[in-house]
């Protein structure tokens, strides 16, 4: 079992290594297409990670964390769309912007906002219904625009908070202690297992149980479903979507996954836009024409 668990570490330890210097010339090539968005996400670290909690991306402010095994299976512009999407989160600051209103609506509103920034720019990406009067609209302007449960709709991105912080710290320390009490149990296991060894013949060895249980099986409780968001809707039922499955059908909680707002982001993220500004850097529209700046971003 001990041997299993290895090889299975160091399989996702490439995976995650691959997935990483996939990221860098992912944001290369998002610098060369895109320089306004491409260099915005030079100022966010990009973390692969293998974590049941997280579909597909998501962000702090400070990090990209991407799941390694979704990403693995995706195209260049599938790719390129995900980095640009969650950049858009951070120059707009969504993460501060929701105060009072419904979280569901609200990523529903966040998501169409920055989708049609990305398709004003030229990139090819699904986006969720909308109506056409929604275009150049912010945030809080679509949401007061909603039809009645249109946000039953969701993309697979997750939408956190820094009000999710206490929830993702605690989840991240239980499974760091259960994998301690895994780790106890399986070298008592061994040890036991080989006193046997040594006063018994093989012929008369009885057989130790190594039914590999999830310790982690009681966690999901403990998840508050508003806060992580978007788990498991409009699963694509394409072959990626098999893959990413069948990889992740146990839980899994990545120590990588370091989610934790800067004190002060919101400032920071207002520096990095006006840094980029200052260059003389603007949005490409999607004939690759710079020089327009949208008037959600320019109000902020």
């Amino acid at each position: 079992m001990a041997n299993k668990q290895n090889k299975e570490n160091l399989t996702n330890l490439k995976l995650k290594e691959e997935i990483k210097e996939l990221l860098i010339q992912d944001r290369y090539k998002l610098i060369m297409r895109q320089p306004f968005i491409g260099r915005l996400a030079t100022f966010l670290n990009l973390v692969p990670i293998l974590d049941s909690r997280i579909d597909i991306a998501c962000t702090d402010g400070t990090n990209i964390f991407v799941n390694a095994q979704y990403y693995s299976t995706l195209s260049e512009e599938e790719r390129l769309g995900i980095i640009a999407h969650e950049v858009w989160h951070c120059a707009l600051r969504h993460f501060a912007r929701k105060g009072n209103r419904d979280r569901k609506k609200f990523n529903y509103a966040t998501d169409i906002e920055v989708d049609l920034l990305l398709i004003s720019s030229g990139f090819k990406i699904d986006i969720l219904p909308y109506d056409p009067d929604w275009v150049g609209r912010s945030a809080e302007e679509i949401y007061e625009l909603m039809y009645p449960k249109i946000e039953q709709f969701q993309k697979q991105d997750t939408h956190l908070y820094p009000e999710d912080i206490a929830i993702i710290k605690e989840l991240s320390t239980q499974n760091n202690d259960n994998e301690n009490d895994d780790d106890f149990e399986q070298e008592k296991s061994d040890k036991d297992n080989s006193n046997n060894r040594n006063s018994q013949d093989y012929d008369d060895f009885d057989d130790f149980d190594d039914d590999d249980s999830d310790s982690d099986e009681n966690l999901d409780k403990n998840i508050d479903n508003s806060s992580i968001s978007n788990k498991n809707n409009q699963k694509k039922s394409d072959n990626k979507n098999s893959q990413s499955d069948n990889n992740q059908s146990k839980e899994q909680y990545d120590r990588d996954f370091d989610f934790n707002f800067a004190d002060n982001w919101e400032e920071d993220w207002e520096e990095n836009l006006q840094s980029v500004l200052d260059l003389g850097i603007l949005p490409f529209d999607k004939n690759g024409i710079p020089g327009f700046l949208p008037g959600n971003l320019s109000n902020l």
